[in-house]
């Protein structure tokens, strides 16, 4: 809290004093003229919000530079607390929970091993919106371009992980929030996806769906593709994910095979 970080930061403030240290602003500053200098103020929660989304940047990328290896170290932390703020109903639970899914992502955006075996608990949760969580995470981290082969990487991993379907499906779900650039990349994937038990299919169609507006071309391909394989399963899922974008005005009927064009369109 900032009550906590003020303790310290006076207690920091004495010592430097008592060695006959020079301090000038703004390690003189009192407490409202600190958050004043960085247009900022205290929440009623003790928090800090910032008014200039500037500066909030900006003291985001300070921390996260400078102090990016204790914040590695706290990892587990942030991920219980996350755990336990999606399961918190009270006000201002989900403010935390947007803060901690934030911490975790700028530690990814800095180095996606850092925070892989958290997002893989995470990933396995059997809370919905705990897995929900891990896939928003995994989304900010591919706001840096160099992360993002790294992302597809793992999501392929966890797309094929056997034992596990809340992976799986996870996995599903963190494919429907990727960037553009990442679409054409994914479709191989979703396509083994689509033909998964219906837990994991239902996420992989609800993922081509939003993938549509993206990529139409690309996503209209791959349903095509994928029909000509034959597979019962995944035409299934191919017919979910028609109806759920045949209201689109760029689709046509004609775009899509027969099977797909009778059952999902006029069913």
């Amino acid at each position: 809290s900032l009550d906590d970080l003020w303790q310290l930061y006076e207690k920091l403030f004495v010592f430097l004093k008592g060695q006959g240290i020079r301090l000038d602003p703004p390690l003189n500053y009192g407490r409202e003229d600190l958050l004043e200098s960085i247009q900022a103020r205290r929440s009623e929660f003790g928090t800090v919000e910032f008014n200039s989304p500037i500066f909030a940047q900006g003291a985001l990328t300070q921390a996260q530079y400078n102090y990016r290896e204790q914040f590695r170290l706290l990892l587990p932390k942030f991920a219980e607390a996350l755990e336990s703020s999606v399961l918190d109903k009270r006000r201002g639970a989900r403010d935390r929970q947007l803060a901690l899914t934030t911490a975790i992502s700028l530690l990814g955006q800095a180095d996606l091993g850092w925070v892989r075996p958290i997002l893989f608990k995470l990933a396995q949760h059997a809370e919905h919106n705990v897995r929900v969580a891990a896939a928003a995470v995994l989304r900010r981290i591919c706001d840096v371009e160099t992360q993002q082969p790294l992302v597809a990487n793992l999501l392929a991993g966890w797309a094929s992980d056997k034992a596990r379907a809340r992976v799986r499906w996870t996995a599903a779900a963190a494919y429907s929030q990727l960037p553009r650039t990442m679409v054409t990349g994914s479709l191989k994937t979703l396509g083994k996806l689509a033909a998964d038990n219906d837990f994991v299919r239902n996420e992989a169609a609800y993922a081509l769906e939003h993938l549509f507006p993206r990529a139409p071309d690309d996503v209209i391909a791959a349903l095509n593709d994928w029909l000509v394989d034959g597979d019962l399963t995944v035409a299934s899922t191919v017919r979910k994910v028609v109806r759920g974008i045949s209201n689109d005005s760029r689709i046509q009927a004609s775009h899509f095979r027969e099977a797909a064009r009778q059952d999902a369109l006029w069913p």
